[in-house]
């Protein structure tokens, strides 16, 4: 498998929500989003409302640990 980090300075989990989810709107649900940046808070909401969108995989990243980009579950 082959991976890539993207770095999106132009979107903010807090004001651009809705610009996020309208790019994320071309992605097949299926695929993995993972949170990066925000409080512990802030990511949990954010996922709690990707989830109720219908995203099936979505992470909160932790700092220092790896991502499994095979996992299944």
């Amino acid at each position: 498998m082959r991976a890539a980090v993207q770095s999106y300075r132009c979107f903010s989990a807090h004001g651009d929500a809705k610009e996020m989810d309208a790019w994320l709107s071309e992605i097949h649900r299926t695929a993995a989003v993972i949170l990066v940046h925000g409080g512990t808070w802030e990511l949990t909401a954010r996922a709690e409302q990707l989830v109720k969108q219908g995203w099936r995989d979505v992470r909160i990243a932790k700092p220092g640990e790896p991502i499994d980009l095979m996992r299944t579950d």
